[in-house]
């Protein structure tokens, strides 16, 4: 890691009991794969604790040491999950924004999966336009047309509608806890293997084939 780019110094009491040094740093890292070897340059913030506290067998002060570290940008940034081969490149580059984002700004990446899931129903050949209310051929908003997939598609509409709604909350408030985003990156790791790689429907042929062979299916 390269030295720390500034450090503060603060004091606990006057027993020096407790000494906190906190500061920003930058590192960087190499992928120790032969096949990868990409460099990531990481920054971010960190925070010394030193600890001292009297041994009465010694009479010293014994002293340990707390070292943390909360990164803040990621270049380039590590994936947070697999995707399916055959997701297709607008949502790729959606999602390679979205791991940026993640440790810059928990709202600004929230945001961004939401956007990622209007291109995912745009490979999906979801509509855009269609009946709303009184009008034939309305334009459709997000909610309307995750409810159109649902129609084709049943089972994935709590899992689009929860990472719409934590998207709004990103877009609205701009604030969205860490937790929450990596929640949201399981729920749409596991939405993929559905939508894309149609792991159920794959599951189910294969159980129905043991079951129809009794245990012997053809080759």
């Amino acid at each position: 890691m390269i030295p720390p780019l500034h450090a503060e110094r603060h004091w606990k009491n006057n027993e020096l009991s407790h000494e906190m040094e906190t500061g920003q740093f930058t590192a960087v890292f190499t992928c120790d794969n032969p096949f990868c070897g990409e460099i990531v340059t990481v920054t971010g913030r960190y925070e010394k604790r030193t600890h001292y506290e009297h041994n009465p067998e010694t009479d010293n002060m014994d002293e340990s040491e707390d070292l943390l570290f909360w990164p803040k940008s990621m270049y380039p940034a590590p994936p947070v999950i697999k995707v399916p081969e055959g997701l297709g490149k607008p949502c790729k580059e959606h999602l390679q924004v979205a791991y940026s984002l993640i440790w810059v700004d928990g709202g600004s990446c929230a945001n961004r999966l939401r956007i990622f899931v209007e291109a995912l129903l745009d490979q999906l050949k979801v509509p855009t336009t269609g009946p709303k209310g009184n009008r034939k051929n309305a334009t459709w908003d997000l909610s309307d047309r995750i409810k159109a997939l649902d129609a084709i598609d049943p089972g994935h509409k709590d899992s689009l509608d929860a990472l719409r709604f934590v998207g709004n909350v990103g877009s609205h408030e701009g604030k969205v806890e860490f937790k929450t985003v990596l929640q949201c990156f399981q729920i749409l790791e596991n939405a993929l293997e559905e939508l894309i790689n149609r792991k159920s429907e794959k599951l189910r042929a294969i159980i129905d084939n043991l079951v129809v062979s009794k245990g012997k299916p053809k080759a």
